[in-house]
């Protein structure tokens, strides 16, 4: 089991007080070391810090407030789904079933585009309107 971090204030020499997040727990997923004007401050960071992660788990640091509560409105709009017949309600399968269609929309525009293309090849050097033929032109 690996060794859990301490978060132990430091003090700096310009007064501040400094806590050496290792990038496991950090937000950002790199090393982060946050400065706070007290050593009170910085020790309440550091036990909600170590709260979060006993409660969550340290994987739960790596979310962003905002994604959280995308993650949580997308988890109620699944529960509030009033579905009939048997499906797999979750993220993972959303975000599966979401990737699958906006690759069959690019599949069809890109299909889309090559037929455009080729009507439009009959177009390129003509001279004259459209209707003009070649026997006419000559």
């Amino acid at each position: 089991m690996p060794k859990r971090p301490t978060l132990k204030p430091k003090r700096l020499p310009n007064g501040s007080w400094q806590l050496n997040v290792p990038a496991s727990l950090s937000k950002t997923g790199s090393r982060a070391r946050p400065e706070f004007t007290s050593k009170q401050e910085a020790s309440v960071y550091a036990k909600t810090l170590l709260a979060r992660i006993s409660k969550h788990g340290a994987s739960s640091t790596q979310f962003q407030s905002s994604e959280a509560n995308d993650a949580k409105a997308a988890l109620r709009m699944l529960g509030n789904a009033s579905l009939q017949g048997d499906h797999e309600l979750t993220l993972k399968a959303a975000v599966r079933h979401y990737l699958e269609h906006l690759k069959h929309e690019e599949t069809a525009r890109s299909s889309k585009r090559f037929t455009d293309c080729l009507s439009n090849q009959g177009e390129i050097g003509r001279v004259g309107p459209p209707t003009t033929s070649r026997r006419q032109l000559q």
